[in-house]
């Protein structure tokens, strides 16, 4: 007998399309998109990531269902090339079952034991029960311009939740949002063939940024360079998050108010 014979699937053709590196981002194009469903597919949910998958979901379900205040952490630790990445990042996939162009999602296509399946069909009763669905976020520390963790941690969050990682950018829209400006906001953006991801990079120089703002309050701005000064003045980033603003994000409100914020 030949030696490939023995496996599932011929080594021959196989490509390893992640090149035997797992990233965790939160990437979301085409290509992406194709190297997380072979990474779900090959997935071996046996042995230490069984195991691991097993003490995250029992521990968070454990703290749930006692009504803990705060979820206990958990420290994924093991030598180089070890897995850590690819554990980390099919347990955030799997967590919200991410849905594929095609209707396939992150549970149907990982073959993953009973246990935890279970553990899946209950945390997915408790985010039903309590209103909130399924969220996870994943991320690097490092990048983004800035040496504060805690502006890291937020632009992880915010762009799990589809919305800027800069902190400035998110507030921005945000108070938009509270002023019931949003919309027409960005609506001037789309009628003048602008996309908003874009010029918000640009959110302090932007003539259709300043255009906007002019359109949304009307009488409010002179003229562009008013509208800019404002900007810079209110929005500005920031080299640090202050204690009320982190103890505002700890409690999950600002991440509900971008939970409740689509970009255009």
């Amino acid at each position: 007998m030949i030696n490939k014979a023995l496996f599932v699937n011929p080594p021959d053709p196989s490509r390893i399309l992640n090149q035997g590196v797992a990233e965790v981002s939160e990437r979301l194009d085409a290509e992406a998109e194709k190297v997380l469903r072979y990474e779900l597919e090959t997935f071996i949910c046996e042995g230490q990531y069984e195991k691991g998958l097993d003490k995250v979901f029992s521990h968070y379900l454990s703290a749930l269902s006692s009504g803990q205040a705060e979820q206990p952490g958990v420290w994924i630790s093991g030598f180089y090339g070890s897995g850590k990445t690819h554990l980390a990042k099919m347990l955030r996939i799997i967590w919200t079952d991410r849905s594929f162009s095609d209707g396939a999602t992150a549970r149907g296509m990982a073959q993953l034991t009973d246990t935890i399946k279970h553990h899946l069909k209950e945390l997915s009763v408790a985010a039903d029960r309590n209103g909130g669905g399924l969220f996870a976020a994943s991320g690097k520390m490092g990048g983004g311009g800035t040496n504060s963790v805690r502006l890291a941690v937020l632009g992880i969050v915010c762009r799990a939740l589809d919305f800027p990682a800069q902190y400035a950018q998110s507030k921005f829209l945000l108070w938009l949002r509270d002023e019931g400006k949003l919309e027409s906001f960005e609506k001037s953006l789309r009628d003048a063939g602008k996309d908003a991801r874009l010029e918000l990079d640009n959110l302090y120089v932007s003539p259709s940024i300043a255009s906007a703002m002019r359109s949304a309050f009307p009488g409010s701005y002179k003229d562009e360079s008013e509208v800019r000064q404002a900007l810079r003045a209110n929005f500005a980033q920031p080299a640090e998050i202050s204690d009320e603003d982190k103890d505002k994000i700890a409690s999950g409100n600002l991440c509900k108010l971008l939970g409740e914020v689509t970009l255009a």
